[in-house]
């Protein structure tokens, strides 16, 4: 209980830091550091503290002495929190249970990635990797998921795989698989309205049909390779991925250069990566790139053609450039042109901050305000740059901005948060 009540006293001081920056700017920084250190140190043993007792702590009574005894345990508690309106921990007890054996964990947790249950995050490749492991292994609840995948999400598991596991979960006596095997793997009404327009000779269906997981494989190559004849930015850009992944980085280089021409963003930056092969991507980074390298002017103009583009990447990035002097003078103004469009776009993490710096290096009146209305944007979204910005400011002032400590520790203090 003394170790309850001593965390219960931080937290109460934590809450209470207001006051003490009003008394001493000074000292509050380094106690409200010290205490967050404390507290962040007692809340990591206590979560630990939970975790051991919630996973671990009855099985030893109920005589689960080995490892998959334990898994499944873990399992049956993981669907029990699952059920509670509020449930936490699922996701991870899931995932535990799995790694020490369950394999009925493994498919509720590989599940629950496809369909974003239990608070996880929607990753379909990973999932159907995890199902697929355990299908391969000849598992027929495995093979039939696939078949459940296919009737929810057809983009994700096509007619074609659905069919093969039902047959292979048929093989091994699983009767829900016997029941489907009776009734067709039908496309879905949104697959039949792209055919009925490509049909009618709209061309760009093309690689929306190529990625639809309701057609057959030899049809989505089909409709792939007609794409790509077509000059399909997309699918140019995707057969510069596949190239890049084989190897034939020329090849990449051509299909991407072409996804460019026809106006895809995300090929600009891809062929960029490429094409640096290593370098420092200066966008990213300090230093100042050499204007004479050939690699780097290829960069620019692949970076200036996403921002034409109107990708807000591309945008902050052209107005990086004309902030930092990469490949260009410096010319806040033109800098502010790019990075205002960026966050007409909704973009609040970088491009509100490097508007910040063009007023906050620009001697005008008002100027100085202005920087700390824009750091304040972008330290809101979590930029920990903005957060050194503003405290830099309020530490020795600027111009109509007064100088101010209480403020000063605080960004510091928010800015050691997110380190």
């Amino acid at each position: 209980m003394k170790e309850f009540n001593m965390f219960h006293e931080k937290v109460a001081a934590d809450e209470g830091l207001q006051g003490i920056f009003e008394t001493d700017a000074e000292l509050s920084s380094e106690i409200a550091y010290d205490l967050k250190v404390e507290i962040d140190s007692l809340k990591e043993q206590l979560d630990a503290l939970k975790r051991a007792y919630r996973v671990y702590h009855g099985f030893e009574k109920a005589g689960l002495e080995h490892k998959e005894d334990i898994a499944e345990a873990m399992y049956e508690e993981a669907l029990k929190e699952g059920k509670k309106k509020d449930a936490e921990g699922v996701a991870e007890l899931l995932e535990e249970a799995a790694k020490l054996g369950s394999v009925s964990a493994k498919l509720e947790y590989a599940r629950a990635l496809v369909y974003a249950d239990y608070g996880l995050e929607r990753d379909v490749e990973r999932g159907l990797q995890l199902i697929r492991e355990e299908a391969d292994n000849d598992l027929p609840e495995a093979c039939y998921m696939f078949v459940c995948i296919h009737k929810d999400y057809p983009q994700y598991v096509g007619p074609d795989i659905a069919r093969q596991m039902c047959e292979k979960a048929a093989a091994k006596g699983h009767e829900k698989a016997k029941r489907r095997l009776k009734k067709p793997f039908e496309m879905s009404g949104e697959t039949q309205e792209l055919l009925r327009r490509e049909k009618d000779g709209d061309k760009s269906v093309y690689f929306t049909l190529s990625i639809r997981g309701d057609l057959t494989l030899d049809d989505r190559e089909k409709y792939f390779r007609l794409a790509l004849d077509n000059g399909d930015a997309a699918a140019e850009y995707e057969m510069g991925k596949i190239l890049r992944e084989s190897g034939d980085t020329e090849g990449a280089k051509q299909y991407l250069q072409r996804a460019v021409d026809h106006g895809s963003a995300l090929a600009c930056f891809t062929l960029a990566r490429i094409i640096l092969n290593g370098k420092p991507h200066f966008y990213h980074g300090g230093g100042i790139p050499d204007r004479n390298d050939p690699d780097y002017q290829k960069e620019f103009e692949l970076m200036s053609r996403a921002a034409d583009l109107g990708d807000y990447r591309g945008l902050c990035m052209m107005g990086r450039a004309y902030v930092r002097g990469y490949m260009v003078d410096k010319d806040y103004e033109k800098a502010r042109e790019y990075l205002q469009k960026a966050f007409d776009l909704g973009e609040r993490l970088s491009a509100p901050r490097l508007i910040a710096e063009t007023y906050r290096y620009t001697d005008a009146p008002g100027t100085a305000a202005k920087a700390v209305e824009y750091y304040k944007i972008s330290a809101d979204a979590g930029n920990r740059s903005a957060m050194l910005g503003l405290m830099d400011i309020y530490e020795d002032g600027l111009r109509e901005v007064a100088k101010d400590p209480s403020k000063a520790s605080y960004y510091r203090f928010l800015a050691d948060d997110h380190f």
